[in-house]
Parts: C-alpha cells; sequence; structure tokens
C-alpha cells in the first residue's frame, strides 16, 4: 500500500504575484444606486487552480509605530458595519484551467432597517493546486498550495457623513529602520475614510515635498510617510 503525505502551504497576500491568480479589481464598490458589481478572476499560471471565495469581515488597524495588521475578531463592530450578509458571491467556487477566467458577480440586498453610513467586508479568493511527487514506491509527498488573496468591499447607504483629522505628526521607525514623520489620524461619523490626502512636508535647508498619498482610516490609524521622503 502507497502512503501518501500532505503537507498544507497557507499563504496571505493582498497583491498579485506570478504564481497567483489574478483579481480584479483590487478594490469593489457598491452602493444604493449600484447594487451589483462584478469581479474577474484570471488564471495566469501554468497550473490549474480550484478557486473558493468568501466574504469576512474585517478592517486594518495599525500600532503606535504604524504597522498595519488586519482585524477580523471585532464582533461588535461587525454589527454595526458589517455587509457581509448583505452580498451574494457567484459562483463561489470553480476550477480554472491555465489561462482561463472567470467572471464572478456580486449583488446586494439591503436590510430596510440599516442607517445611512459606510458598510465594508473582504472578499477572501483562495486559490489551491496540488502537487503530487513519488519518492519510493511505497511513500509518495503530496503538497497542497493555498494562497488567500484580499480584496475590500465597500457600500454605500444614504449619504454618509464622514470627517478625517489628523491629530498629531511624529516620528517613528519605518521597516528599514529609518526614521520618518508619521501622521495620527482618526475618522469621526458613520462610516471609514477611503481616500487619498495631500502631504507637504518642509525640512530646514530644503525644499518642501508634496504628495498625495492614499489612505484608508477605519478608526483611527498611525500612517506613516516613508514613501513622501526621498532616499
Amino acid at each position: 500500500m502507497k502512503t501518501i503525505l500532505t503537507v498544507l502551504v497557507l499563504l496571505w497576500s493582498t497583491v498579485a504575484a506570478s504564481a497567483q491568480v489574478v483579481l480584479a479589481p483590487t478594490a469593489v464598490y457598491m452602493s444604493d444606486n449600484q447594487r451589483s458589481a462584478t469581479f474577474l478572476v484570471v488564471n495566469n499560471t501554468t497550473e490549474e487552480k480550484d478557486v473558493a471565495l468568501r466574504l469576512q469581515f474585517g478592517y486594518p488597524v495599525s500600532d503606535s509605530n504604524g504597522n498595519v495588521t488586519m482585524m477580523y475578531t471585532d464582533t461588535a463592530v461587525a454589527q454595526r458595519f458589517s455587509c457581509t450578509d448583505w452580498i451574494q458571491v457567484f459562483p463561489r467556487k470553480f476550477r480554472l484551467a491555465p489561462g482561463a477566467r472567470q467572471i464572478v458577480r456580486l449583488t446586494a440586498r439591503t436590510p430596510q432597517t440599516a442607517a445611512e453610513g459606510m458598510y465594508w467586508s473582504r472578499l477572501i479568493t483562495t486559490s489551491s493546486v496540488a502537487a503530487e511527487e513519488d519518492t519510493t514506491d511505497q511513500v509518495g509527498a503530496r503538497i497542497n498550495f493555498s494562497v488567500h488573496q484580499v480584496v475590500p468591499v465597500t457600500y454605500k447607504k444614504g449619504s454618509p457623513s464622514i470627517d478625517l483629522t489628523a491629530t498629531g505628526l511624529r516620528l517613528v521607525q519605518s521597516d528599514n529602520n529609518r526614521t520618518v514623520p508619521a501622521l495620527d489620524l482618526a475618522v469621526q461619523g458613520n462610516g471609514p475614510f477611503i481616500g487619498t490626502i495631500t502631504v507637504t512636508l518642509e525640512r530646514d535647508g530644503a525644499d518642501a515635498i508634496t504628495r498625495s498619498i492614499p489612505v484608508s482610516v477605519y478608526f483611527s490609524t498611525v500612517k506613516r510617510l516613508s514613501d513622501v521622503l526621498p532616499e
């Protein structure tokens, strides 16, 4: 009897890479005026992929140094802001041959009791491929690779009132141990701020630097300004 040893490898990603399926768009926006959306999954690899999609509520949070992680366990916030249960995804599971593509449709059924505001979820696309390699006549090895790619889904109901404020500017350590400025940002209202801000940095003896940078502030965050500074 041949023995199969199976190893499951899970990889999380928010961007497409050569070994993954490609997703478009990178963010899904829906509203009372646009209750449906389409989402494209493309297999640009040379291997057949099994693809599964699901929705899960979550949002990014940062520590005092601007390091960002995802929060998926805040049930109290989910009760107020989650649209996960509103949205239908079809198809949820399919197989993609190399070079093939699949259109996924999202449709929203907004509860009549939902208040005005911004609601959100995360569309998690899991693509996997199994490879088997025989080591002897009696023992084989199979490695299952599963890659999770996350795309934000946002639903706007009515006319949300959202106010973004900068509450402070300070210096923090970046990932490559540079000392960089960082903004303390906070949002008030009935939803997150997802957009761009314009930042101007002035240094003694140097020209001012002005950049527009994307930010996603769900409640409060520390936004490092590493991209604004020259190397």
